[in-house]
């Protein structure tokens, strides 16, 4: 890969293909992301290849620069609609479960228990107050 953030990757990764792409990115100025869809804190950050969504934005509560990236069920697009951003709770590795009030789609609230299985339809809290 390129040392210096260009539109494109060089080197070995020239003869890459790739399948899937998903990008975390902190929010710092000097950050670069290739992938289809990225997340970042705000609107800092670059992609020539892909859209960046800002979490403070999608969320409507606070940004937050997510812990846990996730496709949802069997979906296998690069849109909102595909992916899961959030924020996790818990001290694991048992207890794990998407932050209801740091995530993208909104107030998700699952545990975090299929690893090895298919990824979840992540489901939204009923209410607020079912979400902490």
């Amino acid at each position: 890969m390129s040392t210096v953030p260009t539109t494109a990757l060089d080197g070995e990764a020239t003869g890459w293909t790739i399948i899937d792409s998903i990008g975390n990115l902190d929010g710092g100025t000097s950050d670069f992301a290739y992938a289809a869809i990225n997340f970042s804190t705000d609107t800092n950050g670059t992609s020539t290849t892909g859209t960046i969504i800002d979490t403070s934005v999608e969320n409507g509560i606070v940004g937050f620069t997510p812990d846990y990236l996730a496709r949802i069920g069997n979906s296998t697009g690069s849109t909102l609609g595909d992916w899961l951003a959030a924020d996790v709770n818990g001290t694991g590795p048992i207890d794990f479960a998407v932050d209801p009030l740091e995530s993208i789609p909104n107030r998700v609230s699952n545990a975090l228990d299929h690893i090895g299985a298919v990824n979840p339809v992540f489901s939204a809290c009923s209410s607020r107050r079912h979400c902490h």
